[in-house]
Order: structure tokens, then sequence, then C-alpha cells
């Protein structure tokens, strides 16, 4: 027991001092007043809408296929071809690669908000718990953002994921992290968590996977041997045998449903299930036999999200965002005017 509390109060130590030089970091040199992440941005619009019945038009008929063996992982492909309500939407990456996105620090530097132009004719889909690397520090998207085309100068909320750091790198603008967040710290994100509480997640992940991360930054997860070869294992041998119509995936641990992500789309989903995929890859799990779980109760989750109560939420972009809660998870939604664009679940 002494022991356990040794290492408890380690790290509790470990997170008030880094927590205290972020925030110190916040101060650039030769400025008198900190960097405004106390700065109020004005309150965004809420839109309201019948999320209830668009999320069940998107979900009805969906197939859940039979697992497939990621190390200690259970993957489940999720397909309805006729699901097409996102077609207009492509990812962040796809964004960037065709030089319609800009993504860039708010106003010289607010740690809690980026500020990011899409020149191009398509919406563009920020994903939570996106990770976007450069500028002052490397920061993680805070919920679901949809960018309409020919955007300039949209605030965009963040959380900071990269606790030592706050001067800038070699480039100012901001590039994709190629992955999202491991699981709990993206659960942490979707539940709206506090920033510290993101941090001290970001930082038990680092101890517990025993990463050197000088800036306590959540990219060096990527990095590590055994996650690097599970994620070259997952992109040769996994992803290209996902089966046509593929619209989202859930992911077991443990014969337990720990997450689950629908997209409004096929093609949507092809260009984001890798940044899933590593993310889980990334959380560092310690029992490495797998369990699958029965098909059954993700059939039975995905019947069971219509019916939640979904918390309708501010957002910078287009359409409508809420949060919910189902069977013990975490969920939070994006739907426009043609449908579904994205829905996910977290244990």
């Amino acid at each position: 027991m002494l022991g356990w509390f040794n290492r408890f109060g380690a790290l509790a130590a470990l997170i008030v001092i880094s927590s205290l030089i972020c925030l110190g970091a916040y101060v650039e040199q030769g400025q008198a007043e900190p960097i405004s992440q106390q700065r109020i941005l004005p309150p965004e619009p809420v839109n309201f809408c019948d999320a209830s019945q668009i999320v069940e038009n998107a979900l009805e008929g969906i197939k859940v296929d039979a697992g497939i063996k990621l190390g200690p992982l259970q993957v489940y492909p999720l397909r309805k071809r006729s699901l097409n309500q996102a077609r207009d939407v492509i990812s962040m990456d796809q964004a960037l690669e065709k030089g319609w996105l800009q993504i860039a620090e708010y106003q010289g530097g607010n740690v809690s908000t980026l500020e990011v132009s899409n020149t191009g004719p398509k919406r563009v889909l920020l994903m939570a718990g996106e990770v976007v690397v450069g500028g002052r520090q490397n920061r993680i998207i805070r919920q679901d953002t949809l960018v309409p085309p020919k955007t300039s100068a949209l605030a965009v909320p963040v959380y900071c994921g990269e606790q030592q750091r706050w001067t800038y790198g070699e480039k100012q603008d901001f590039g994709s992290g190629g992955w999202v967040a491991n699981p709990s710290t993206r659960k942490a994100v979707v539940g709206k968590l506090s920033q510290s509480e993101v941090w001290t997640d970001i930082d038990r992940n680092l101890q517990d996977q025993s990463a050197a991360a000088p800036s306590r930054s959540v990219q060096e997860l990527t990095g590590l041997e055994a996650n690097a070869k599970l994620i070259e294992h997952y992109d040769r041998f996994i992803e290209p045998k996902l089966p046509a119509g593929t619209v989202g995936v859930a992911v077991s641990y443990r014969g337990k449903l720990i997450g689950l992500d629908v997209f409004g789309s096929p093609e949507l989903c092809r260009a984001l299930v890798s940044k899933i995929m590593r993310g889980y890859i990334c959380q560092g799990w310690q029992d490495q036999r797998p369990k699958a779980v029965a098909q059954r109760e993700i059939v039975k989750l995905l019947e069971m999200i219509p019916d939640a109560a979904f918390n309708f939420q501010p957002t910078t972009g287009e359409g409508c965002s809420a949060t919910f809660a189902v069977a013990g998870m975490d969920g939070e939604l994006l739907v426009n005017n043609n449908g579904l664009v994205h829905i996910a679940t977290l244990d």
C-alpha cells in the first residue's frame, strides 16, 4: 500500500510541477502579462435539431462484421453501403494535402483556441481528439467541428497536448499529428473535462509506457517501438482488408466494448479510420490476450444511441453538435442538413 501511495504521490507532484511550468511557459520573454489563456471568446450559438431521428436513420441497418485481432484488441467493421450523408465532407488530412486548410495560432497565441481557414469547396471535419502539431505547442481538437467551404479565421476550441512548450518550432502553422489521441485521452476530450484533467491523463500514459517526452507531448506515444510496430501491422494487414461499405468500427478489449465510431459515408470513414486505430494502439494495454465481445452487444448499442438524451453544445462550425451518455459510455455526435457526419462513444 505504501509503495502504491509513493508512486501516486510522485505522479501527482509531477503533474502539479508540469502544470506550473506549462502555465509559466505562456509568458513570453519580455512580456509583463501572460498570453491570454484566460481570454473569454464570445459565446457561440447552440444549434438544435432532431438528432434522434437523424441518428436513427443513419444507424439503422448497419451490419456488424466478425472481429479482427489487432494485438490485444478486437476490431469490428461496421458496414452500410447506402449511408452517404457526409458525401461532401473530407478529413483534415485530405484538406491539408490539397492545400485548402490552414491551422494557425489564434491571434498570436491562445492555449484553448486555434484559427482555421478553409479555401476549398468541401466541408472539412476536424474530429474531437485529433492531434495537430506545430505552432507554439501541439494541440488536441476539443470537439467535432465542421468547417464550411470558403471560410476564414474560424475559432476552433482545442486542448493543450504538450505541457512544456510555448515557443514556435520549425513551422508556425499546424500540420496533422497523424492520429486521434488514445482512448483515455479521447474520452476526457469527449467528456469535456478540464485542461488539468487532460494533462493528468496524458502524463499517466507517458509514464505507464515509459515514454521519454521532455515537453510532455502526447505525440510521443506514436513513436514508441511497440506502438509503431502494431501501427505498421494494422496499416499493412488489416486496413486493406476492411470490407466495402465500412462506415465505422467498434473496438473491444478483454471482452468489453471500449469504443465505437460511425461516419456519415464510407469515404469519410476510410479517410479517418487509420487515425482512430492508431489511438487505440497507443493506449499501452497491459493484458495482451485478445478476447472478443459478442457482436449482438454492438448491435444493441447502435439501437440504444438514438434514444439517448442529447445535450446540445455550442459550435463554431456548421451543423448541430451534442454530447450524450449511453450504456455507461460517453458520446458525441455531429450532424448537418445532409444528415450524420460523425458519432462516437467511448468507455
